[in-house]
Order: structure tokens, then sequence, then C-alpha cells
């Protein structure tokens, strides 16, 4: 996964030493708000990342490695398997370096 800064010398260099300051901002907070494939690629075993199932569900939570795990809403600091008919199709990065 990139860093924003990353993204912002990528969205730089693609816009060409001509661009405006506001462009550039944009094209950084898009990258920052984006979500991530699991079939593309899947974020380090344990991160905490958000997850969005194909229910529309969205959950704060973490992929173990070989399932996916949402944050408990009662204990509020331990994990829970999430429902195995609840497809995870995306994730994205809640911080970014």
């Amino acid at each position: 996964m990139k860093t924003i800064e990353e993204g912002l010398n990528e969205a730089y260099k693609a816009c060409g030493s001509n661009a405006y300051f506001g462009d550039g901002f944009k094209t950084g907070v898009k990258f920052a708000q984006q979500w991530i494939s699991v079939e593309d690629e899947l974020p380090e075993p344990n991160e905490e990342v958000f997850i969005k199932t194909d229910h529309g569900m969205i959950f704060n939570g973490v992929f173990s490695g070989s399932c996916w795990m949402q944050m408990d809403g009662v204990n509020g600091s331990s994990y829970v398997q999430i429902e195995r008919e609840w497809e995870v199709i995306e994730w994205k990065q809640i911080e970014y370096e």
C-alpha cells in the first residue's frame, strides 16, 4: 500500500509541473479514500482496517491471515469472525503514513 506522499508524488508527475495545488490536493484525497478490492491486495495480517462486505456493511477489523475479524461491539477491544454469509469485498486503511 502506498503512502499519501507516494500517491501525491505520482499524481504530481502525472499532471506535470504546472499542476495546480488544488488539483493535487483533490487527487491526494481521492487516493486516501480509495477502497481496495480483496482480489487485488490484502492488508498486512492483524493491521486494523475498515472492511466492506457484499451486503454493504462496513466494520473496523483485521485480516488474521486466514479469515476476516470484526471489532466486537460488546467488548470493544476483541474481535469476532465476520459472519460467513457476508463476503468481504473491499478494505481501506484507517491511518496513512
